[in-house]
């Protein structure tokens, strides 16, 4: 029976929906999160790895060791993780367990096995222009952008440099690390205010400097195994938490000219797993401009059975290898609108779209629900 491991070391609350989803289709699910995130609150989980903030992996050795420890309890043989920084430090530590591997114990092989079949092979395939590189071969139009590898790089383009622009580091998400500059004083604000809180970038991960697209703002969800694509859903964002945040409230649509670039992409990297595209859409006839390329589980599959997405099933019938892959990508016609929880309530409490659309409330994990009103203190004392 496949199991998967969930981890995360900050607040993803959109991951830690996914395995109760996941047990609707025979996956068992095991979590990894510091005992005072949203993550340990999940109850659906048949382990339950809760560590304590002042034993949290402070070496690359550390977080081996912490993984593997939760591997071999777990019997997990994939990992799931949306923390772009412990994403990075993940792919370290298998460079570092791959350097010692004749010398590993049983158990951090069996976590190197788990690692390679969870990530791509090669760790420069998941910095940003590498990744736009394989949308633009995979037939996508990429708006020009130039990769930077220091702070120091930033500061020496400032007066020369074509804005508006975004930059964005590498290993971030969420709207988080992203600069938009429309003049020189945008961009030192903004420099100021990442320089001492994000990862810096670097020659292996490096910073983009990138112009505005045009046109309307989508996300590609997809599912993949082996570099196949399996399906793949398009999201408009009726509703976002902040201009570059996180959508509140998503509408599915129909875009089935799209699915030989995102096959080819996903033949392009061998990809196995849950990703997803940021893209813009200038008409429905045209293939859209991508502006990012996240391979990792994106924010909306937490409402998978609200959209009626099968992404979550496919990737789990090739997970227990029961089922062979479609011989076609699943992507069909389906008028749906949801209102995220809590995003959309934590938004405007008072928005019509918490009344007219579903909301995708976690009623299957009644713990993680608990959590969550806890988390954002819906029912503050007096209130």
């Amino acid at each position: 029976m496949a199991h998967l491991l969930f981890v995360d070391f900050q607040n993803n609350y959109s991951l830690a929906r996914l395995p109760a989803l996941f047990r609707e289709y025979g996956i068992s699910c095991s979590i990894l999160a510091p005992e005072n995130r949203i993550l340990s609150q999940c109850g659906t989980a048949v382990n339950s790895i809760k560590v304590p903030e002042d034993k949290l992996p402070q070496t690359l050795g550390d977080l081996g060791t912490l993984l593997s420890f939760a591997v071999n309890r777990t019997g997990a043989d994939y990992l799931l993780t949306n923390d772009e920084n412990l994403l990075k430090n993940i792919l370290s530590t298998r460079d570092l367990l791959r350097s010692k591997k004749e010398a590993l114990s049983d158990n951090l092989l069996t976590l190197l096995s788990v690692l390679e079949r969870s990530f791509l092979s090669e760790k420069t395939h998941y910095s940003r222009p590498t990744l736009l590189e394989h949308a633009r071969k995979s037939g996508f139009h990429v708006p020009d952008y130039k990769s930077i590898n220091s702070w120091q790089e930033v500061q020496a383009i400032q007066s020369a440099c074509p804005y508006p622009a975004y930059f964005k580091l590498s290993f971030e998400a969420g709207g988080n690390g992203v600069i938009f500059a429309s003049n020189e004083e945008d961009l030192s604000n903004g420099i100021t205010s990442l320089i001492d809180l994000a990862i810096p970038p670097t020659e292996e991960h490096p910073m983009i400097m990138q112009e505005p697209a045009s046109g309307q703002e989508l996300t590609i969800n997809f599912a993949a195994w082996e570099g196949k694509l399996l399906g793949y859903d398009v999201l408009y964002p009726l509703q976002k938490f902040a201009e570059r945040g996180p959508s509140t409230v998503l509408r599915t649509l129909y875009r089935p000219d799209w699915m030989d670039p995102i096959s080819a992409l996903v033949k392009e990297l061998g990809f196995s797993g849950l990703g997803g595209l940021d893209v813009f859409e200038q008409e429905e006839s045209t293939i859209p401009s991508v502006i990012e390329v996240n391979l990792r589980p994106t924010h909306g599959l937490q409402a998978s059975e609200e959209l009626a997405s099968p992404l979550l099933q496919l990737f789990s019938g090739q997970l227990k290898g029961c089922v062979s892959a479609p011989e076609q990508p699943e992507h069909a016609k389906r008028d749906r609108t949801v209102a995220l929880f809590p995003d959309e309530y934590l938004r405007d409490r008072h928005s019509p779209h918490l009344t007219q659309n579903p909301v995708n409330i976690p009623w299957k994990d009644p713990k993680l629900f608990k959590g969550l009103l806890d988390h954002f203190n819906f029912f503050p004392e007096g209130g």
